[in-house]
């Protein structure tokens, strides 16, 4: 199980990610909704959105 602080430092490491050669930002869109689904699947209570912003995508 995933916990807040799980998600906060897997978005930190997305959103800081700053070489587009690594991760573009097609890449960091593909991440983020990957992973959103599978914390949905883990945690009904997780907030896509608020993870979106935190990865630095909204």
């Amino acid at each position: 199980m995933f916990s807040k602080q799980h998600y906060k430092a897997i978005a930190r490491i997305i959103a800081e990610e700053n070489n587009p050669r690594l991760l573009d930002e097609g890449a960091r869109i593909y991440l983020c909704d990957e992973l959103s689904i599978l914390f949905q699947e883990d945690n009904p209570l997780f907030d896509k959105e608020k993870f979106s912003k935190a990865c630095g995508l909204v």
